[in-house]
């Protein structure tokens, strides 16, 4: 089932509403088409993973910009509305007749290698394991309204300290090859995937 119209009309309303977080996913699934492609997946599963990192975070067109890019630390109230996203985000994709893996993905990218996630889910899959490491490199390398990007040594050390815990080790330890001590360029996943993303939405990349 090719989705790539769907995804790109998806992308390009997640643009309009949180422009950061649209430049976020497609980084997000650079990254983690790159780790798909330590790990051995076949290009059928890093098509799936490409698909699913990308459209992450879209259950965030549902949630209020004013929630989203709030400079200051947010409320409990809206802490709990953010982390429906993922919720939302699988509702729209199943609506919409995505695979059940890409849904499933989407819905568990938040969830914690030992069961401490969103949803106190575990062994939610590999995708969902890939693109929860991905996303929280990219989001602690990046600027958002309410702090500025971290440190590489402040990250790696967070990331490091999350090995086993947020993160699945296997996982984390391909991340680290590819951007620890040494960051990589990431040549091969930009290779494959700007074409694409810039077909979706001329100008993102």
């Amino acid at each position: 089932m090719d989705k790539r119209r769907t995804t790109g009309k998806l992308l390009i309303k997640l643009q309009k509403h949180n422009e950061w977080g649209c430049s976020h996913s497609i980084r997000v699934s650079q990254y983690a088409v790159e780790m798909g492609k330590y790990l051995g997946m076949n290009e059928r599963e890093i098509n799936t993973l490409f698909t699913a990192a990308l459209l992450h975070d879209i259950g965030k067109l549902f949630i209020p910009a004013r929630i989203l890019d709030k400079t200051g630390a947010l409320t409990r109230a809206e802490y709990r509305i953010v982390k429906w996203h993922t919720w939302f985000g699988y509702l729209l994709l199943k609506i919409l007749g995505y695979p059940e893996n890409i849904c499933r993905a989407v819905e568990n990218h938040h969830e914690r290698y030992d069961g401490n996630g969103y949803h106190k889910k575990k062994n939610v899959g590999l995708f969902a394991e890939i693109i929860s490491v991905a996303d929280a490199y990219d989001a602690m390398k990046s600027s958002r309204p309410y702090r500025g990007k971290m440190e590489e040594a402040e990250i790696f050390c967070a990331m490091a300290t999350g090995s086993g815990k947020q993160f699945n080790p296997d996982v984390w330890e391909v991340m680290s090859c590819m951007v620890f001590p040494k960051k990589q360029n990431l040549y091969i996943a930009k290779a494959d995937t700007e074409s694409y993303v810039t077909n979706l939405i001329p100008g993102a990349t």
